[in-house]
Parts: C-alpha cells; structure tokens; sequence
C-alpha cells in the first residue's frame, strides 16, 4: 500500500497461493485514515471492497472484471497512476 506519492505507507509479504484480495481486504478494513481514492487493479472488483470503500466517501478507481453485468464507471487517467506501486 502506498501514497499518492508512492511512498510506502504498509508493506505485507504473503503466500504465493494467497490471493491479493484477502490481504487487501483486511489492509483497506485497517485504514486508520480516509482516502479519497483507492486505486487497484481487477482483483479487487468485488463488492465486499467497493461497498465499505463507498460507504466511506472513497472513491474505487478499479477496473471492473470482465464477467460484471454492470460495469462500474473508470476514471482512467487517475488509473494511470496504478503503477507506482507495481
């Protein structure tokens, strides 16, 4: 997890076979502040992430998967951002 910046605000080794979404979900659940966005990549497309973000006035800036029936609006040059922490 990093800042708008990309400076490292949480750092978390896991598992290979754990799935990013497990430790995000529980990273995003542990926020002690409030952003005004999350940006993630599709695996984080699930609505147990995208509710409490909401709810919360943070904005997802998530792809949605491929198999969403309603595909949630991207704002894609804030997406573009993403890579500072890849």
């Amino acid at each position: 997890m990093v800042d708008a910046l990309g400076y490292p605000l949480r750092f978390e080794l896991t598992p290979g076979k754990d799935h990013d979404f497990v430790t995000g979900y529980r990273l995003l659940h542990e926020l002690d502040f409030c952003p005004g966005e999350v940006l993630a990549d599709r695996a984080y497309d699930t609505n147990a992430i995208l509710e409490p973000l909401q709810s919360r006035a943070i904005t997802p800036v998530i792809p949605s998967k491929r198999n969403r029936r309603v595909k949630l609006p991207l704002e894609s040059e804030t997406y573009k951002e993403r890579h500072l922490i890849e």
